[in-house]
């Protein structure tokens, strides 16, 4: 069973795989990471126990941040907000930009803009609304200084069939 644990606003779940294994290690949590993690956590929410992804990700922030020093007043997006974290995958998962509306009570607000480009400060807080909402494991405000295979030599290798990766992180507080 996993373990919940609240840090500093974020949500960090600790596996119950030996050694902290993980399918997916995803290093930084900018929106990209975030799309990916509630990916993961949509294909777990279709699938057995037995075929679901775990995923970790490191990143040296406590919360989540997007493009902070660019969130000037007025400022809009470049991209329609119709590629947000997941409506081109999955247009009606509830991490959608317009679900984000909807829950702030500003659907109509945003609809009577008549625009299809979001303020910059608006998507930030879409942005920080899913990294909230998701149940993403994030182990933060560390700083990774490597990432090393420790499986010992004489343990066998259970997914011979599959590439080979890192097995294991070692990070450090900032």
């Amino acid at each position: 069973m996993d373990e919940l644990i609240e840090d500093g606003g974020r949500r960090l779940v600790v596996g119950d795989r030996a050694g902290g294994e993980v399918d997916i290690l995803g290093i930084g949590f900018g929106s990209s990471n975030l799309s990916l993690a509630i990916a993961i956590e949509e294909f777990n929410d279709r699938h057995p126990a037995g075929r679901r992804l775990t995923a970790r990700f490191v990143d040296v922030r406590r919360q989540f941040g997007w493009h902070d020093g660019m969130l000037l007043p007025g400022a809009t997006m470049q991209i329609s907000f119709l590629k947000d974290l997941v409506s081109l995958r999955t247009p009606t998962s509830p991490f959608t930009f317009l679900n984000y509306l909807q829950e702030q009570g500003r659907l109509s607000d945003f609809i009577n803009l008549k625009t299809f480009f979001p303020t910059r400060r608006e998507f930030h807080g879409y942005l920080s609304w899913a990294s909230l909402l998701s149940n993403v494991a994030v182990r933060a405000a560390d700083i990774l200084r490597a990432i090393t295979d420790e499986q010992p030599a004489s343990q066998p290798d259970h997914h011979a069939n599959q590439q080979r990766l890192p097995a294991a992180i070692r990070t450090d507080p900032r």
